[in-house]
């Protein structure tokens, strides 16, 4: 017979640990992240495309609304309209002096009638700069009214200055605002 000795315990446990991911299940998890990866960002593409509107109208409008503020903001402030040269596309105003060098400021929108052409604004007669692109309706028209001075001569005053932009083919991009001026006289006549 032979003998075996008994083992020997001691009071710690021999325990195998694992020191990290081998090489291969690195490969496998990388393959798996990468394929899910794929599969999300194509049907994010796809929703995306899906939902894909033409804001080309809405843009316009909002470009639109941007050149009447600004036209109507600098109108209200008007202490002069130059009615030798206003028409239904074009108006010339003075505003008190804003550059701060003790002259009044001229202001001039322009459009050629020509439905595509630009509305464009000039100030101080410096070069035009385009506010508007692509403009098939700019018409203006003028509100006066009728006062009588002492000697009974009748004088014409612009009250407000109804303005109607439509910015490309559509008709749902056109906008129209009235902005009263005050470009009266300081007598009230009855």
């Amino acid at each position: 017979m032979i003998y075996i000795p008994p083992r020997i315990r001691t009071s710690t446990p021999e325990r195998r640990y694992r020191r990290g991911t081998t090489l291969l299940e690195l490969l496998v998890s990388i393959t798996v992240s990468s394929i899910l990866l794929v599969g999300l960002s194509s049907s994010t593409y796809l929703a995306l495309k899906a939902a894909d509107v033409d804001v080309g109208p809405f843009y316009e409008a909002n470009e639109g609304c941007k050149a009447i503020f600004e036209l109507t903001r600098e109108l209200q402030y008007a202490v002069v309209l130059n009615e030798t040269v206003n028409s239904a596309t074009l108006i010339e105003f003075t505003i008190s002096d804003i550059t701060s060098d003790a002259t009044a400021e001229t202001i001039r929108y322009e459009w050629s009638g020509i439905p595509g052409d630009p509305l464009q604004r000039s100030f101080n007669g410096s070069p035009v700069k385009t506010v508007i692109a692509n403009v098939h309706i700019f018409k203006l028209t003028y509100h006066t009214r009728i006062a009588q001075d002492n000697a009974g001569r009748d004088s014409y005053f612009n009250t407000s200055v109804t303005a109607t932009v439509q910015i490309g083919s559509d008709s749902a991009s056109q906008i129209r605002t009235t902005v009263r001026t005050f470009n009266e006289p300081e007598a009230s006549y009855p």
